[in-house]
């Protein structure tokens, strides 16, 4: 079988260590208009765990991801889904198919001006196009660590999601563009952390490496999480876009 590197091979972690989004992110979708019979795009679903909300309050979710694997959590996650394997700059979907598009944490790994295109393609004109990531925030702790692990390896961390900001967003034709930035808390553990940096596909940055990395991240993590659960901070990023 054809793998989907790396998403293939952390569907597992993926699943089972990462958090999702905060409520907030959602109301506010839900201000937008997301509601009841809408039908949504999860483009880049992987295993559903955006869209799971979505599905959770009557939305029809239709996901699309490259990852096989990918895919078959995300059946199991939203039984009543659909979702099927595909490219996000070529959707395999008729023009004004859905009420709405979204796509979490994900948009960095595509050529962003032909998956809006697409995405607005297939969204019904007055719809929405919603992409979203969040990212830790300036001052949380686990920055540092992550910066500390990579130079006790030599190495330095990967440059942040969108650090370049989303210019395509701002330079697509939509009628009508929203801008939210909205705090998120989660609590965790450190071995719940080093699963979820597991998950992380940009962990191969590190290429050979990134064993050692997570093993100096173990370390310098349990110096000072004292055996005890811990709060993380994030900053959520939502562009919302009205085709």
């Amino acid at each position: 079988m054809i793998t989907n590197s790396p998403f293939d091979e952390r569907a597992i972690q993926y699943d089972s260590f990462r958090t999702g989004y905060s409520r907030t992110l959602y109301e506010t979708l839900a201000d937008f208009g997301f509601a009841t019979g809408w039908h949504v795009l999860d483009v880049a679903c992987g295993t559903g765990l955006a869209s799971e909300p979505l599905a959770k309050q009557g939305l029809v979710v239709t996901g699309l991801d490259v990852s096989d694997q990918m895919l078959e959590l995300a059946r199991r996650r939203i039984p009543q889904g659909d979702f099927v394997r595909g490219n996000a700059e070529a959707l395999p979907f008729a023009d004004g198919q859905f009420h709405a598009a979204i796509c979490a944490q994900a948009i960095h790994w595509m050529d962003q001006p032909k998956a809006l295109a697409e995405m607005s393609r297939v969204v019904r004109p007055g719809g929405y196009v919603a992409i979203w990531w969040k990212t830790l925030v300036a001052e949380e702790p686990l920055r540092v660590l992550r910066k500390a692990a990579a130079e006790a390896i030599g190495m330095q961390t990967p440059e942040e999601i969108m650090h370049r900001s989303f210019r395509a967003f701002y330079r697509h034709p939509f009628k009508a563009r929203t801008l939210r930035v909205m705090p998120h808390v989660i609590m965790t553990t450190t071995d719940r952390w080093l699963g979820y940096e597991r998950s992380r596909a940009r962990l191969d940055h590190y290429g050979e490496r990134a064993e050692d990395y997570l093993v100096a991240l173990e370390s310098k993590m349990r110096e000072i999480d004292n055996g005890k659960p811990f709060h993380v901070r994030y900053t959520q990023y939502l562009y919302i876009g009205q085709v």
